[in-house]
């Protein structure tokens, strides 16, 4: 092959190959301003959009809730949970939370049932949850998980399992 027919074949190459990347280019940057704007919204199957409105999308594609009512403390007896965290990655819901027993005696573990809210009240489901046995003043995190999405839960209340 002479060189001439070299250079034309390695220029249109380069020519596809820029193209390509620039059409890749592209995509990925409507999907980061979309995500870097806040947007709360997916789309499903049906190419529905539906509307989140309790969540922030990170810039990892996480979703992290940002409802008040579901961020404030939560008490349990003489266990109190704080700085609160729920968040839905690769199908994977999270709820993170310290735990404190503020009591004046050493606590057991307990079994717990978190009990996910909506807005109007209604469960939409249950997570269940252990807290380690704790002395006096001692905090733990407490971590509980499930393959349902709940990042966009309005609230959820914390029940002792029986």
């Amino acid at each position: 092959m002479s060189k001439s027919k070299i250079a034309i074949v390695i220029s249109l190459l380069l020519v596809v190959v820029i193209v390509f990347v620039i059409i890749l280019s592209g995509n990925k940057g409507k999907r980061e301003k979309n995500q870097a704007n806040g947007a709360n919204t997916k789309v499903n199957e049906t190419k529905e959009v539906e509307y989140e409105e309790y969540v922030q999308f990170q810039k990892d594609g996480t979703k992290l809730n940002k409802s008040e009512p579901l961020n404030k403390d939560k008490t349990l007896g003489a266990l109190v949970f704080t700085d609160i965290q729920l968040t839905n990655k690769n199908g994977q819901t999270v709820l993170l939370a310290t735990v404190t027993n503020t009591g004046e005696s050493s606590t057991e573990m307990k079994e717990v049932n978190i009990i996910v809210l909506d807005k109007t009240g209604k469960e939409l489901g249950t997570v269940v949850g252990v807290v380690i046995p704790l002395s006096p003043g001692q905090k733990t995190q407490f971590n509980s998980s499930t393959q349902i999405d709940y990042a966009n839960a309005y609230d959820f209340k914390i029940v002792e399992r029986k």
